[in-house]
């Protein structure tokens, strides 16, 4: 969770979320860029703007799957992909999310953040929600770059009715809490 002191900001980066575009827009060095969800509290951050992006689940998760099949950023992503993957389909990786949540690009998006963020921006409104952020933390708008882009194709190819409705199952907490039910229907 990267800590912008020039900014006075903290970012709760959730994996698959556009994080590292983020931070990269707003000069943050991937060295700062971590998966942490404890937030230490200290007098100088305490009144620091808080936020993340999310992203509708049922394509986070086809970008998480795509994105560790084909080797992720480093070594830790391909040792994951050995250990939480191997060589399924995403059939068969999102039948077997129960075993496989703990990895970190699977799990809940609310797992990644406290109670309350000040502001929780949209992947799918990425550069109009980061505008927000811009505006908050006073800078002038900042073309956000996409980095570390999947390649794969429209997440709903990757769905039958079963699938889809496990993952609204298994992420219901996720799609309730940052307004994604209007997605419901495959």
């Amino acid at each position: 969770m990267p800590i912008c002191h020039e900014h006075k900001c903290t970012f709760f980066h959730i994996p698959k979320t556009a994080g590292i575009s983020v931070c990269n827009a707003l000069g943050i060095g991937e060295e700062n860029i971590g998966h942490s969800r404890e937030l230490v509290l200290t007098s100088d951050i305490v009144n620091y703007f808080t936020f993340t992006f999310v992203r509708n689940p049922w394509d986070r998760l086809v970008s998480a799957y795509c994105y560790l099949m084909q080797g992720g950023r480093n070594r830790f992503d391909v040792q994951d992909k050995l250990k939480y993957l191997g060589n399924c389909s995403f059939r068969e990786c999102v039948l077997r999310l129960d075993d496989i949540r703990e990895q970190q690009h699977f799990q809940y998006m609310s797992y990644w953040l406290p109670r309350h963020v000040d502001f929780v921006g949209k992947f799918e409104r990425l550069q109009e929600d980061f505008n927000v952020v811009c505006d908050r933390i006073g800078l002038k708008h900042i073309e956000l770059p996409h980095v570390n882009r999947g390649l794969h194709n429209d997440y709903k190819s990757y769905y039958d009715d079963e699938t889809w409705e496990i993952v609204a199952n298994k992420y219901a907490g996720d799609i309730q809490r940052f307004g994604y039910e209007d997605y419901y229907h495959f």
